[in-house]
């Protein structure tokens, strides 16, 4: 009796268990749909109170855009600035370190960081002074839309791009015309002269370079002794065939019982001659292919220098959205307020 009481007990406590658990899950279930419905009726009500703005204030709304478009285009001359460009290859450098790199000199062009930035570029600070922006982009991340058309591919060579992108289009910026591209030239040399990181690979690629282009001339050495080895044996050949008979005093000939013998022996040892030759002038070329990428090895290519300093400016188009743009942006503001003026009337018991 006292087992199946001691049962009963614990059924009844599970199933009470799981009756709580029910309750607590159906409480929480109530108050997530309270909550997306509250926020879907705020969401609801923000559109309508701004249609209600634009339904109401529709005239002032239209002459305000017409007026700041009109504006806009007035003002499509001004908001100059001067840029000049720079094309690099950077073989070290690569990716999002390069750009990260460039940033990091953006960021001291600011009123205290600009000494830090003439130092860096050893330029005057009178010149770092009058830059206003440094930015670098990927040639990949330039022509990636439109370039390919295959959006998963484009994507996944973007990807890549951010780790081996090698070719960078760096811009300097300026709000002042009097900056000189050389002095822009001569500051990214030194920069680019003096990484560490950069500097660091550059020697270690000049040594492998240097070990490459050792062992090729080791291995040419060493044909060119082949190669006269085998014309010993070929003239040592020639002259027994002429002579008629063996030369057994000389240690480079092998004895031949026939002429045929002899012929296929001379035949063989010029082929190996040649192709001794040929293996020469492949070392030569591999040579000379090196010493080319070590006298033309720097720490960033620039294949295009700065260019003068361009001016840019937002075209007439731009400008007129945006005047058009703070028309519009200026009426709802203006709206909001006098709501929020007649609200807080109301609650205060003002009169108009």
């Amino acid at each position: 009796m006292e087992e199946n009481k001691n049962k009963s007990n614990n059924q009844s406590t599970s199933n009470n268990d799981e009756i709580d658990l029910l309750e607590l899950f159906s409480i929480i279930g109530d108050k997530v749909n309270a909550f997306v419905n509250s926020v879907g009726k705020l969401f609801l009500g923000i559109i309508l109170y701004f249609y209600n703005i634009v339904n109401k204030w529709k005239i002032l709304i239209a002459l305000a855009i017409v007026i700041g478009g009109v504006i806009g285009y007035m003002t499509k001359n001004t908001s100059k600035f001067y840029s000049s460009k720079a094309t690099v290859n950077s073989r070290f450098l690569k990716g999002v370190d390069f750009t990260t790199e460039v940033n990091e000199l953006n960021a001291l062009c600011t009123d205290e960081g600009r000494p830090m930035l003439a130092k860096a570029l050893n330029i005057p600070v009178e010149t770092a002074e009058l830059i206003s922006e440094i930015t670098a982009t990927s040639y990949f991340r330039l022509y990636k839309y439109g370039a390919i058309e295959n959006n998963h591919l484009a994507d996944s060579l973007l990807m890549n791009s951010y780790d081996n992108e090698t070719r960078f289009e760096i811009i300097v910026s300026s709000i002042d015309p009097n900056i000189t591209k050389q002095l822009i030239q001569q500051g990214f040399e030194y920069y680019f002269n003096n990484n560490v990181y950069i500097k660091k690979n550059l020697d270690v690629y000049k040594k492998n370079l240097d070990i490459k282009s050792e062992s090729f001339i080791e291995e040419k050495k060493e044909l060119q002794d082949y190669n006269q080895a085998y014309k010993k044996i070929i003239d040592s050949q020639g002259d027994l065939i002429q002579q008629g008979r063996p030369n057994r005093g000389n240690s480079n000939v092998v004895l031949m019982s026939t002429d045929q013998q002899n012929d296929s022996y001379i035949r063989q040892s010029g082929e190996l001659a040649f192709e001794a030759m040929q293996k020469s002038r492949r070392a030569d070329d591999s040579i000379a292919i090196i010493r080319r990428k070590l006298s033309l090895l720097q720490p960033v290519e620039f294949v295009n220098r700065f260019s003068e300093f361009y001016t840019v400016s937002l075209s007439a188009k731009g400008k007129t959205a945006l005047g058009m743009l703070a028309g519009f942006i200026s009426i709802i503001a203006f709206a909001i307020l006098t709501d929020i003026n007649s609200y807080l009337k109301s609650k205060a018991n003002l009169k108009n």
